[in-house]
């Protein structure tokens, strides 16, 4: 486990469980409707169509990302819901959390070894 400022661990709060229904969630709500994704430094940028039930799902999944991985930054574009715009979020983190990013674009990408361990 590392330390950010002293104060803000790198490290997921879930427990095993609590981890595999995360995933199992996400597999079933965000990552399908992933449009594109990319690297960014120290992070991932994922492009979503702006559709109200989408946006709904972005949203909760960063309210419960955020809650068990404090360590990440989640940036959501754009703020209004009445854009045409594509939704892009746009995940951040210190340079030793990439173990984590990693674990999502395994998820994305369907990650064979992932699949099998849910």
């Amino acid at each position: 486990m590392t330390k950010i400022d002293d104060e803000i661990e790198i490290a997921c709060t879930l427990n095993d469980e609590e981890f595999r229904e995360r995933r199992a969630l996400a597999r079933q709500t965000i990552i399908p409707k992933i449009l594109k994704y990319r690297r960014v430094k120290n992070g991932l940028s994922l492009a979503f169509a702006n559709a109200p039930d989408t946006r709904s799902d972005v949203k909760e999944f960063i309210r419960l990302e955020k809650g068990c991985c404090g360590f990440l930054t989640f940036e959501l574009s754009p703020v209004s819901h009445t854009s045409d715009e594509a939704i892009i979020v746009v995940i951040t983190g210190p340079p030793d959390a990439t173990k984590f990013i990693d674990i999502f674009i395994g998820l994305v990408e369907g990650d064979a070894d992932d699949q099998n361990a849910a």
